[in-house]
């Protein structure tokens, strides 16, 4: 029998031995693979979108947006990026999407918070992995303008449709890993005595714990908005395209803006925010942020270094007014600050310790609290406290500073949005500063576009948001260069781990990129990336010398010009 069976067997092979002979079947497979090499063919079994519940950098329950796809039957992550939770998270205690915060401080209620967090994480999660995944299925991820298309109509609060789509999937996952939770899966004279104590109004601490996590829950639940999901699902899809074509994200970046990858790149002048005002930080209130950035006629890297530097010995001095050693999530300082000189003073003195020239080497911009401090009735700034100016009034100290400060060379929204006299500070300021606007423009390009036309500023800031995902971005690059405006990209309102935000600020071109201060390592992860893009680019000569600062400009104005002929001078100026 075993002789007859092992008979058989060498009869197969040499059936099959001659079967391949006779038909090539090797040199076949050979020409559909060197084929196939050539095609470069996608991968048949399509990209997915999922959602997976991590934690963020500072201890936030959140949502994970992964693009996924099957090779050979095995799930391989390709990209991902995190959802961004504002706030922190103090004794389980979660700001959740809406804007609303949990201040309860009883255990009770402390309990049916966690509950209702993770409620929520199941509900963002069954959104993720069945909403927007199955709208995305086998969708392209180079198609970065039709896929934010259809995330933009899955913007904002999902329907009741899909509402109850999402949360009969989060009670599913729920009931699977109650079932599989040891704690819950008890002994049944466990179970009986904590029914006997229900029973007689008491409950055991296991029971005081879940009972609120039993579904189906009859409260209702509120609705979540699900803006910051479609973001990092937006972000997720342009890493995972510059994956699939074996390029980096910010030549993916480039080849969307462009129509192609450009073989050269202009790396981004880093705006450091190192010292931000807080409710307490002194009487100086117009004042927001103080950041600081490189001089452009030494080595790019050299630049980076010596900003860190001076931002390390800003922390260690000791100063008539101390420094607050609490860093911001901004990863910022916060002084207390009385006058406009002490700034200045810190940065010189940082500037001494670490062998470099305040004004030469390092150069300082200011943000201006302007929204903040500005009445509207009486149209008046608190620029001090208690001490209120008008809008002619603080162009006029804009331009004494300016003045007596010259390492001073960029001013972000130094009037209130809805005050008329932008015009003037730009007709008496943009040769001498970069005057930039943030709050003065909003997330609609073609409204910016309009206002653009006065020549009110000399470059805008723009953001990745819950208003505007990666395709705006590239329309808003696209639209505010072609109008003559310094384009800047900003992180400053998400700090999170991700990078992606300085391969878009690489790929657009951008004249700087603001950071927060290297001091938290959400900050720190971007400056090294930074630091990555220019080896990468410098080693296979892909750079581009950063232009000159076109200020300060020397221009001659008389008494009797206008306003609008000063601005045409200033603007024709700053051009040339």
């Amino acid at each position: 029998m075993a002789s007859a069976s092992l008979l058989r067997d060498y009869e197969r092979k040499q059936n099959a031995v001659k079967y391949f002979t006779t038909n090539d079947v090797p040199k076949r497979l050979e020409e559909l693979l060197n084929i196939m090499l050539e095609d470069d063919p996608e991968d048949i079994f399509g990209y997915m979108v999922k959602g997976e519940e991590v934690y963020d950098n500072k201890g936030n329950l959140t949502v994970k947006v992964s693009i996924c796809c099957k090779i050979n039957g095995i799930e391989k992550a390709i990209a991902s990026h995190c959802v961004y939770v504002p706030g922190t998270t103090n004794n389980h205690e979660r700001r959740h999407h809406n804007g609303k915060k949990s201040t309860t401080k009883t255990p009770a209620a402390q309990n049916a918070a966690v509950v209702e967090s993770k409620r929520e994480i199941g509900r963002e999660l069954a959104f993720i992995n069945t909403i927007v995944a199955e709208q995305l299925l086998e969708r392209n991820p180079a198609d970065q303008q039709e896929i934010d298309q259809i995330l933009r109509k899955l913007k904002g609060i999902a329907t009741a449709k899909d509402e109850e789509q999402i949360v009969t999937a989060a009670t599913a996952a729920a009931a699977i890993v109650r079932e599989n939770s040891p704690i819950l899966g008890r002994s049944q004279s466990e179970r009986k005595r904590s029914a006997n104590k229900l029973n007689s109004g008491t409950q055991s601490t296991i029971d005081r714990h879940h009972s609120t996590d039993k579904l189906p829950r009859p409260a209702v639940m509120s609705p979540i908005d699900y803006d910051d999901h479609i973001l990092a699902t937006s972000i997720a899809i342009a890493q995972s395209a510059g994956i699939a074509h074996r390029q980096p994200t910010y030549a993916h970046i480039s080849q969307l803006l462009h129509g192609q990858a450009q073989e050269k790149y202009i790396m981004p002048i880093p705006l450091s925010i190192v010292l931000s005002r807080t409710k307490s930080s002194g009487k100086l209130k117009f004042v927001k942020e103080v950041m600081i950035f490189p001089a452009i006629d030494i080595p790019y890297i050299d630049g980076l270094r010596n900003m860190i530097e001076v931002y390390q010995h800003l922390g260690r001095l000791s100063i008539k007014a101390p420094l607050n050693k609490t860093i911001t999530d901004m990863g910022s300082y916060a002084p207390a600050i009385d006058k406009f000189e002490q700034i200045h003073d810190m940065l010189r003195d940082a500037c001494a310790h670490a062998n470099l020239e305040f004004g030469k080497d390092i150069l300082m911009g200011i943000k201006c609290a302007s929204d903040e401090i500005y009445d509207a009735d009486k149209s008046r700034y608190e620029k001090q406290q208690n001490v209120f100016k008008s809008s002619k009034e603080m162009i006029d100290m804009y331009s004494d500073l300016l003045e007596k400060h010259p390492a001073l060379m960029m001013i972000v929204d130094a009037l209130h949005q809805e005050d008329d006299n932008w015009t003037e500070v730009y007709s008496r300021l943009s040769h001498r500063c970069y005057i930039i606007g943030d709050k003065l423009y909003s997330h609609d390009v073609e409204t910016n576009e309009k206002k653009m036309e006065k020549i009110l500023t000399s470059g805008v800031i723009t953001r990745l948001s819950k208003s505007m995902i990666v395709s705006d971005m590239i329309k808003a690059a696209s639209t505010y260069i072609s109008r003559d405006q310094h384009l800047i990209i900003s992180d400053s309102y998400m700090p999170e781990d991700g990078t992606f935000v300085v391969d878009l600020a690489v790929g657009l071109q951008a004249r700087f990129l603001q950071l927060g201060g290297p001091g938290r390592s959400e900050w720190t992860c971007k400056y090294n990336r930074l630091a990555d893009i220019w080896h990468i680019l410098h080693n296979n000569n892909k750079l581009h010398p950063i232009p000159t600062h076109p200020v300060p400009k020397e221009i001659i104005l008389e008494e009797h010009q206008s306003p609008e002929e000063l601005n045409q001078i200033a603007s024709s100026t700053n051009n040339s």
